[in-house]
């Protein structure tokens, strides 16, 4: 019984990582351009899962990208070490 607890729990590991791994922007990619592609990226996954509620976030996310800017996202980055601190 524990080894099939055992082979449960790897096989969800796995799906859990490779899902993780998905979510990731596209190598290359820096600043607003791998914020998109992440957001992409996870709207895809929910999309596949079926995730009505999280979809519609991401959209939402995704028209907010829309006002990005590779400065501004430095300065936001930037303020959340200062504010780390």
């Amino acid at each position: 019984m524990k080894r099939i607890s055992t082979l449960f729990l790897l096989a969800t590991l796995g799906l859990a990582a490779g899902a993780a791994q998905a979510a990731q922007p596209d190598a290359g990619l820096t600043g607003c351009a791998a914020k998109r592609s992440a957001i992409e990226n996870q709207l895809k996954i929910a999309r596949d899962q079926g995730n009505s509620h999280q979809a519609a976030g991401l959209e939402e996310a995704l028209r907010g990208v829309d006002n990005c800017t590779d400065a501004g996202l430095r300065k936001e980055r930037e303020q959340k070490v200062l504010d780390a601190r």
